[in-house]
């Protein structure tokens, strides 16, 4: 009988069945809705783990696809490296939602932005699409925007600097058999090679100051914790 070994995504984001977990707080992020250029093909790469290895993992539903801009904060989380300077290490979330959403008005507009592929990556126990930056203008742009949203907000994550923009789409909940492993490598590597040669780009929508509960959704009204 196969001894399964849980990863460390159930008990903070999921249960083991794949179910959400209450897990609250706010990010902004811009959402891709199905009339962006890149959500059929982040639903085709879904579709296509889900048909190698749909038990392991929790897949996101299509409608919460999204590329965060910049993190905000969770409940959970409450250290000073992830938490808003601006506010003491007790504010309660709904207050801190009602700061963000205030100072969030006031960050200039992002403008528009060209992101394009990266890569498929299946490391560190989440499938994510990876893209960057088109040219160097887009770079510079996000670049401004998130530093300003940072010094608004207070945050500041250690990876800051190093942060890889990317649209989750599953998070593994038990570590694969040998042979899951491969099954899943090759879908992933299926994929790089495909669009390392069509590299598919898309504007990155408008990000928004959002607010959640769980992984399943991103609301863009604030509401009452």
């Amino acid at each position: 009988m196969e001894q399964r070994i849980e990863t460390k995504n159930i008990g903070r984001k999921f249960n083991p069945d794949g179910s959400v977990r209450f897990f609250p707080g706010n990010t902004v992020i811009s959402k891709l809705h199905e009339d962006s250029e890149i959500y059929p093909l982040i639903s085709r790469i879904s579709r296509s783990f889900r048909e190698v290895q749909g038990s392991k993992y929790a897949f996101l539903p299509e409608h919460s696809f999204h590329m965060t801009v910049i993190q905000g904060v969770c409940d959970e989380d409450r250290k000073a490296e992830l938490w808003s300077r601006h506010l003491s290490l007790e504010t309660p979330l709904e207050e801190t939602d009602v700061f963000f959403e205030q100072q969030f008005s006031r960050a200039k507009p992002l403008g528009q932005v060209k992101m394009v592929f990266d890569r498929v990556d299946t490391e560190r126990d989440i499938i994510i699409v990876r893209f960057g930056p088109a040219a160097e203008t887009d770079r510079k742009r996000m670049e401004e925007y998130r530093s300003e949203l940072s010094e608004l907000l207070g945050i500041r994550f250690p990876d800051h600097d190093s942060y890889g923009f990317h649209v989750s789409v599953a998070y593994k909940l038990w570590k694969l058999e040998p042979e899951e492993e491969t099954a899943v490598e090759q879908v992933r590597d299926q994929w790089n090679e495909t669009c390392s040669v069509s590299r598919p780009s898309f504007l990155l929508p408008q990000p928004e100051l959002t607010f959640f509960e769980n992984m399943f959704e991103f609301r863009s009204q604030r509401f009452k914790r």
